[in-house]
C-alpha cells in the first residue's frame, strides 16, 4: 500500500479507537506585584503589574496588550528611562519601568529606583525609571512577542522546542517526566521539572470549544494568581505525553482529573485545520479549527528559559553525519536507514552506528524535528535533505494494544501507532 494510503487508514483506524469528545515570558501576576506597595492598575483591557519603592521587583510582560513595571531590580521594556534607568527594546505593546538590579540589554545605567506603570485606553503604556533607591531582585521579561488582544500576556506560539523533551520516567531515556504541584486550590498547577512550563492541573475538560474560543478562553483564565495563561503550542502540549499510559496517556499523579480525547493547541495545520493531541491513546493529529469541539488545557511559561531566541541555525555540525540541536540538546543522523525495516530492525540498525549511543528516538523527541510550517516533508529539509514524505518508527510501545509502536509521519507531522511488523525509515539520535 502506498504512503498516502496507509497514511489516510492510519487516521481512519486512529480515530475509531479515540473517544471524541515560540522569548521567556514571565506573566505578571493578577494582585498586589511582588513589591511590598506594589499594585495593579487596569485600563483598557489591559492588565498591568507594578511595584513599588524598594523590595522584590515586579514581574514585567511586554505583549500588544500588556505591561508590567517594576520597582526596584526589574527590567525596563520599550520605556524611556529616568535617571541612571536601563532601557530594553522590545515589541509592540506594554513595558516595564525599574531601577538597576534587573537583566541589561541594548543600553547601560546607572543606580535605578521604583517604577510605576498606566495602561491608558487603547494606546501602549509609557514607563519611566525612578531615581534613586537600592536595587532589588529582578526578572526576565519577555520581550519582543506581539501580543493578543485582552489578556494581561501574550498568546505567543512556540513552535518549536526550546528545552529538552521529556520522555517516559519508565522507559530508562534522557530527561525523565517530573512533576511539582503547587497553588492554593487543590494544588492547582503543575510545574513540568524539565521544561519549566506550569501547567493548568484540573479543569472542566468536557466543555469542549473550537480553537479560537480556546485560545479565548486561556487568555481569559486566572489562576494561581497569574493572568498570563495562554493556550499550548503543538510541541508543548506534545511534552505532556506519556505513551507508557494508555487512558489517559498522560502521568495521572500529576494530573488526576479524568482527561479523555483529543484536547486543543494554538498550532495550525492549513488554513482550516488546528493541530490537536489525543490524550485517549497519545497521537497527534489535525482537526478542523472551527468544526471540531475538544477540551483545552492552558500553559504559562513560568520558571523555564523557553523564549531564549530560537537559534538560527537551530542546528550545528556534531560529526561526521550528524547535527545538534541546540534547543533540546539532541544528536541527530542526518542521514537514516537505507531501507525501510520493521520495529525491532530499527533498533538494530542503530546501534551498528559509532559511537556507540546511538538509539531510536522516543515519539515525542522524533516530534521535534517537525517543522510546522513545511508538509512533503515536514521538517527542513536543509538540515535534513534526505528526510522522505514517509512514516519514521520511534523506540515507543502503544500501550494501548500488544503488537503495536509510535512512528511520526514526516509528510504532515502527525504521529499514530501500526503494526510492529510494518516497515518504516529509521533517523537515530543520541
Amino acid at each position: 500500500m502506498g504512503e498516502l494510503g496507509r497514511v489516510g487508514t492510519r487516521r481512519l483506524r486512529w480515530s475509531m479507537l479515540t473517544i471524541s469528545v515560540g522569548a521567556i515570558v514571565f506573566g505578571a501576576a493578577c494582585g498586589n506585584s511582588s513589591s511590598p506597595s506594589g499594585t495593579n492598575s487596569s485600563t483598557g483591557g489591559r492588565c498591568t503589574t507594578c511595584a513599588g519603592t524598594g523590595g522584590v521587583a515586579g514581574l514585567a510582560v511586554s505583549g500588544a496588550n500588556s505591561s508590567g513595571g517594576a520597582g526596584a531590580g526589574g527590567q525596563v521594556v520599550v520605556a524611556p528611562a529616568g535617571q541612571g534607568g536601563v532601557v530594553e527594546s522590545g515589541g509592540r505593546g506594554g513595558g516595564a519601568g525599574s531601577g538597576a538590579g534587573g537583566l541589561p540589554s541594548s543600553a547601560g545605567g546607572g543606580v535605578g529606583g521604583s517604577g510605576d506603570s498606566l495602561a491608558q485606553g487603547g494606546e501602549a503604556p509609557t514607563v519611566e525609571a525612578g531615581n534613586g533607591g537600592e536595587s532589588g531582585d529582578g526578572e526576565r521579561p519577555y520581550v519582543g512577542a506581539e501580543g493578543a488582544a485582552g489578556g494581561c500576556g501574550a498568546n505567543v506560539l512556540h513552535p518549536w522546542a526550546e528545552w529538552p523533551m521529556p520522555n517516559p520516567a519508565s522507559a530508562g531515556l534522557p530527561n525523565p517526566q517530573s512533576f511539582s504541584a503547587h497553588g492554593e486550590a487543590d494544588e492547582e498547577i503543575v510545574t513540568d521539572d524539565v521544561t519549566g512550563l506550569e501547567w493548568q492541573r484540573n479543569g472542566d475538560f468536557n466543555d469542549f470549544v473550537d480553537q479560537q474560543a480556546a485560545i479565548a478562553r486561556c487568555e481569559a483564565l486566572t489562576l494561581g494568581g497569574f493572568c498570563d495563561w495562554r493556550l499550548p503550542s503543538r510541541i508543548e502540549l506534545v511534552s505532556l505525553l506519556d505513551v507508557s499510559h494508555f487512558d489517559p496517556a498522560i502521568d495521572p499523579d500529576a494530573f488526576p482529573t479524568p482527561q479523555l480525547g483529543l484536547f486543543w493547541t494554538s498550532s495550525t495545520y492549513d488554513s482550516t485545520d488546528g493541530w490537536a493531541v489525543n490524550f485517549s491513546v497519545g497521537a497527534v493529529f489535525f482537526e478542523g479549527a472551527s468544526s471540531s469541539a475538544l477540551s483545552v488545557r492552558c500553559v504559562r511559561t513560568g520558571r523555564t528559559s523557553q523564549g531564549a531566541a530560537v537559534p538560527s541555525p537551530r542546528y550545528e555540525p556534531a560529526g561526521d553525519g550528524e547535527l545538534r540541536d541546540l534547543a533540546t540538546g539532541l544528536i541527530w543522523q542526518i542521514g537514516q536507514s537505507p531501507t525501510e525495516l520493521v520495529f525491532d530492525a530499527a533498533a538494530d540498525y542503530c546501534a551498528t552506528l559509532a559511537p556507540s549511543d546511538w538509539r531510536v528516538p522516543s515519539v515525542t523527541e522524533l516530534q521535534t524535528l517537525v517543522d510546522e510550517s513545511r508538509s512533503m516533508p515536514a521538517i527542513d529539509t536543509a538540515a535534513y535533505p534526505e528526510t522522505e514524505s514517509a512514516s519514521y518508527w520511534s523506540s515507543s510501545l502503544y500501550a494501548g494494544f500488544p503488537g503495536n509502536g509510535w512512528m511520526v509521519s514526516f509528510a504532515n507531522g502527525s504521529s499514530s501507532y501500526w503494526y510492529l511488523y510494518d516497515t518504516h525509515w529509521v533517523r537515530c539520535v543520541r
